[in-house]
């Protein structure tokens, strides 16, 4: 993982809010008071862009950047402004959508070729 300064502090705050987010939503409650009144997609969504932008800042343009990019792209424009119909994607929730572009991006960026 090759971070330049500049974006290491944007990778943990998105790293933290999306694994807060995650596991308040899949694994167990978390009661965080500033955090509890968040919902988990909203938290979510601000950890993947975080995590988004330092993928564009350290110039990660794999494969799986593109794939977690559509999805996180997809499940944000589906849950927050209008609703896109796409016959598999459809049947998975937004939410779980959001999490699996967060974990692809995340491991996009952790094992990037330099």
């Amino acid at each position: 993982m090759h971070l330049t300064r500049s974006t290491r502090g944007l990778f943990w705050i998105g790293f933290l809010l999306g694994a807060l987010a995650i596991a308040n939503e899949f694994f167990f409650r978390i009661t965080i008071p500033i955090f509890s009144e968040i919902a988990n997609i909203i938290l979510l969504a601000i950890g993947f862009i975080l995590l988004l932008l330092v993928a564009i800042f350290n110039r990660t343009k794999s494969g799986i950047f593109w794939v977690s990019l559509i999805l996180g792209a997809l499940a944000i424009v589906n849950e927050f402004f209008t609703k896109v119909t796409i016959p598999i994607l459809s049947e998975i929730g937004n939410i779980v959508l959001l999490a699996i572009a967060f974990i692809l991006l995340l491991i996009g960026i952790l094992f990037r070729r330099h």
